[in-house]
C-alpha cells in the first residue's frame, strides 16, 4: 500500500472502486492508510457511503474532513 501514497490519484480510484462495489470497509482501510489525501479522496469516500445508504457514516466522514482542514467547495 505504501506505493499508493505517492500517487494520490491512483489511491482515490482504488477507494472509489471499493466503495462502488459495496466494500466500504476496504475503501475506508485504503483511505485510512493514505499519508496524502486531497479533497477528491474525501469526496470519493463520502460519496461511497451515501451511495451505499450509510448516511450516518457519510456525515461522520464529512465532519472528519472538516477537522482535517478540508472545506467543501461550492
Amino acid at each position: 500500500m505504501k506505493c499508493l501514497n505517492k500517487h494520490v490519484e491512483l489511491s482515490n480510484v482504488l477507494v472509489d472502486m471499493y466503495a462502488k462495489c459495496g466494500e466500504l470497509e476496504e475503501a475506508q482501510e485504503v483511505f485510512d492508510e493514505l499519508s496524502v489525501r486531497d479533497i477528491v479522496s474525501w469526496n470519493v469516500l463520502i460519496a461511497g457511503y451515501v451511495q451505499q445508504g450509510e448516511g450516518g457514516k457519510a456525515i461522520t466522514c464529512f465532519k472528519r474532513m472538516q477537522c482535517d482542514h478540508f472545506l467543501p467547495n461550492t
